[in-house]
């Protein structure tokens, strides 16, 4: 593999585990976007994603709408970015418009909330005097897992629904 190759494909995991991360951060503290907005990391899509995920917890649905098409915009198969279109357009009930996302989403890769969760443990290790936060970002990372399996078990509902009301084939 070559040195570009390997540089990319680390980038690239590098930005899925702080995207990760940044959702359990999202939802410890929804005061991360001004912070965000005044001083942004130095990924404009990780900047957009968070953005994204933190405009859906406030249930600013249209805002979380278009950060999250501007991370597909770059990224077509970003499980996040999905997610959240489905899950807003699904609280606007515009489904519509959810479902060919719904589509895409059951076929993306979800987070791998075991992978944070080894990454928080090994952090945790490092600073053992912060065993109580740590605990609590555990439960955070189960917490979005749980959302993870209810949103696609909702796409799975809002397909099979779409999909015999309009005689499509299943996905």
């Amino acid at each position: 593999m070559t040195q570009a190759r390997t540089t990319y494909l680390g980038t690239v995991l590098e930005m899925k585990i702080l995207a990760n991360l940044s959702r359990v951060a999202a939802a410890a503290s929804k005061s991360v976007l001004p912070i965000l907005e005044s001083q942004p990391p130095n990924s404009p899509l990780l900047t957009l994603i968070v953005s994204a995920d933190i405009h859906q917890r406030r249930q600013e649905w249209n805002a979380a709408i278009d950060f999250a098409s501007r991370v597909l915009s770059s990224r077509p198969k970003d499980f996040n970015a999905l997610s959240i279109l489905v899950s807003s357009y699904g609280h606007l009930g515009q489904t519509e418009l959810a479902y060919p996302l719904a589509k895409r989403l059951l076929r993306a890769t979800p987070p791998n909330w075991t992978t944070v969760k080894l990454l928080c443990r090994v952090l945790n290790l490092i600073k053992p005097r912060e065993r109580e936060s740590a605990r609590r970002v555990l439960q955070m990372c189960d917490a979005e897992a749980e959302a993870d399996r209810k949103i696609l078990a909702w796409s799975q509902k809002l397909v099979s629904k779409f999909e015999a009301t309009n005689g499509v084939g299943a996905v």
